[in-house]
């Protein structure tokens, strides 16, 4: 574990790690301990992050970073994708307001397809309804505001709009919502067919879990991700606290693959837009760094 690894250095370092701080052996001396960053620096090491302490090669990777590297350095917020307006109480003029207070460069309104009746899915013409009132508000607000949609990858692949509707979307953003139950291999069929759509932009929550209610679905993750690679596809981290999705371990098989990432909102109120925070600390667990975040 990590915290072990770190008291391992401090004994060799000639110190003493405990959860008061950083010791000298002989005198008993305490040498750091008014902050993390003051104790790693004393062990010669970058600070790391807590998102990264599970002793998986961040401390070999701080040791040949200069000390200062993290001092003062905040993740940045630059966007917010799948932002869904329908399905609780907020109007899409109130979610672009509060995304544009936050200083968001852009957010993509992404409510759901039609065929998500449960959670209000929009239908094609109330669809070109909400394209006409994103006209509108684009001209009053100065965040740049993407036309999506988050739409249902359908059982045999295919997607919930039709390709006429899809090519005139900014963001289209495949998901499976429904009828997880099916065999691994159908359900990497499912996913595939879906990738090769020409009009779809990002795959998300890739793995379907829900914290503590839902495991995720059956998938081939390296077939899923070697054909979104080919297809130009892009990953989705979804910053929703019950979600989390996709996790650090399949961020680190994605990136190997060379697959590049968002990190979304998944915003069903104004309050969730805060919620990318959870998503750049995932990103950061899955070694994720700025060039391979769009």
């Amino acid at each position: 574990m990590h915290n072990i690894e770190l008291r391992n250095i401090a004994f060799r370092k000639g110190y003493k790690l405990s959860e008061y701080g950083l010791y000298s052996k002989d005198s008993g001396e305490q040498v750091a301990g008014k902050s993390e960053e003051d104790i790693y620096k004393k062990l010669g090491l970058a600070y790391i992050p807590p998102e990264l302490r599970e002793n998986k090669g961040e401390i070999k990777a701080a040791a040949k970073i200069p000390s200062e590297a993290y001092r003062g350095r905040r993740p940045q917020r630059r966007s917010s994708i799948c932002t869904q307006t329908i399905v609780k109480v907020e109007s899409l003029e109130t979610m672009i307001e509060k995304a544009d207070s936050l200083d968001y460069e852009y957010v993509a309104i992404t409510d759901h397809s039609r065929s998500q009746k449960i959670v209000n899915g929009m239908g094609i013409e109330k669809l070109k309804a909400q394209w006409k009132e994103i006209g509108k508000l684009s001209k009053r607000f100065k965040i740049k505001i993407l036309r999506g949609s988050e739409i249902e990858i359908l059982k045999d692949g295919s997607l919930d709009y039709p390709d006429e509707i899809l090519k005139e979307l900014d963001i289209v953003v495949g998901a499976v919502n429904s009828g997880f139950s099916i065999f691994k291999k159908k359900m990497t069929e499912r996913i595939i067919t879906a990738l090769e759509n020409r009009y779809l932009d990002i795959l998300a929550h890739p793995s379907g879990r829900l914290l503590g209610k839902r495991k995720a679905y059956e998938v081939d993750f390296e077939k899923v991700f070697d054909t979104a690679v080919a297809n130009g596809k892009v990953m989705e981290i979804n910053s929703q606290p019950s979600r989390l999705d996709l996790n650090d371990e399949l961020i680190l098989l994605a990136k190997d693959f060379g697959l590049k990432f968002c990190i979304s909102t998944d915003s069903h109120s104004i309050f969730d837009l805060a919620f990318i925070r959870y998503g750049l600390g995932q990103a950061r667990r899955g070694w994720l760094e700025k060039k391979g975040t769009l």
